[in-house]
């Protein structure tokens, strides 16, 4: 189970004339508190992809389960 939870959330999805387009950008946002229980330690501006850290696996999201649960159900 996953599970993200705010207090707001929105998607604009649209068809393309073009075959196998997929997704074109996408936009996350958090004001950081609890950045800790919830992240990924490469893909960023701070550590940039690379082959390296994709063979790592930095990329795969880490979470405190209980903890972002807590927060979500609050």
């Amino acid at each position: 189970c996953v599970l993200f939870g705010d207090a707001a959330g929105a998607a604009v999805i649209e068809t393309s004339d073009q075959p196998n387009v997929g997704i074109l950008a996408n936009l996350l946002g958090a004001d950081g508190s609890n950045a800790e229980l919830l992240y990924a330690v490469a893909g960023g501006s701070a550590k940039p992809a690379s082959a390296e850290t994709v063979a790592a696996g930095e990329h795969y999201l880490r979470m405190n389960g209980k903890e972002v649960f807590k927060l979500a159900v609050r």
